[in-house]
């Protein structure tokens, strides 16, 4: 597997790392808001014979089940600062040339594939990880420096069912599928989203999927899709601090999405116009996946 990432160790406290993760490749993709992908960032940065290596194996970390289940044994908190975002192939060849790179010279500055001599194209941000346990973060030391994988497959957060429809307005049961999913809120701009990552996209007017993330754009159009919403939460999305106080009381309960923890919801959406209706079939089924900006981040 390819290394996309370079991560260092800018600053520690017990239990709480601060890691600078650079872009190495264009294929990394965008900075991921995600306990997971830190979790896999700070463990390959972990020595051999730590306690994090005895608790885990290389593969495990790439199950994606078991990652959403145990994330909060490791993982408390995690905060993203994006100092530049990352830029694909075709970004980093004009960066390069903005930067004063000759036309002769752009394929092989491309292909240290962003190392120092691009330190001021490649994306760059800052990772402050908060472990569940001060020793997961054994011999990760200030300074330390490692490259990453960090392999990150974008999880499905949310399961969308279409459950009932009623002249515009659909009745949507919508269930969590990952430890990483936000609140459930109460708006219009909540709904849209949860719509507009399902067969809806295929509707004549609707956004790509950059104009769905891009708050100002959806700010000003989701009216152009939905003229109302409500919610009724069965159960709050479980995450990672409510999964350690449940385990603080000494209830096991693991998440799993088809489990009796995960959230769940019913959200009745009153559509802008009666055409989107063609779209959604009752009985249809989506999944709304990760996408970095999609949703607000979880306070």
């Amino acid at each position: 597997m390819s290394e996309l990432w370079s991560v260092r160790v800018a600053a520690r406290q017990e239990g709480t790392l601060e890691l600078e993760v650079r872009q190495t490749h264009p294929d990394a993709g965008p900075f991921p808001e995600s306990a997971v992908f830190a979790w896999r960032l700070w463990y390959d940065g972990a020595k051999d014979g730590s306690a994090l290596h005895e608790a885990l194996s290389h593969e495990d970390l790439y199950d994606e089940e078991l990652m959403a289940a145990h994330v909060a044994d490791y993982v408390a908190g995690v905060r993203v600062e994006v100092e530049r975002p990352t830029l694909d192939m075709g970004g980093v060849q004009e960066a390069l040339r903005r930067s004063g790179v000759a036309e002769e010279d752009l394929e092989k500055a491309y292909d240290r594939e962003l190392s120092s001599a691009q330190a001021t194209v490649a994306g760059l941000a800052k990772y402050t990880v908060t472990a569940a346990e001060a020793r997961w973060t054994a011999g990760l030391t200030k300074g330390r420096l490692w490259d990453s994988a960090g392999y990150f497959d974008p999880p499905a957060l949310f399961d969308v069912t279409v459950k009932k429809r009623a002249g515009q307005s659909v009745d949507l049961q919508v269930r969590q599928r990952h430890i990483d999913a936000p609140r459930f809120e109460e708006n219009a701009l909540f709904a849209a989203r949860l719509l507009l990552e399902g067969p809806a996209q295929d509707a004549d007017g609707a956004p790509d999927f950059a104009e769905i993330q891009d708050d100002a754009f959806m700010a000003a159009h989701v009216a152009e899709y939905v003229a109302g919403a409500s919610v009724a939460v069965v159960r709050p999305p479980l995450n990672m601090a409510a999964l350690r106080e449940l385990r603080r009381r000494g209830v096991e309960a693991p998440f799993h999405p088809d489990g009796d923890t995960a959230g769940a919801a019913i959200y009745t959406v009153t559509l802008a116009s009666a055409a989107w209706l063609e779209k959604l079939p009752e009985g249809d089924t989506w999944s709304v996946r990760y996408r970095p900006g999609l949703f607000s981040p979880r306070p």
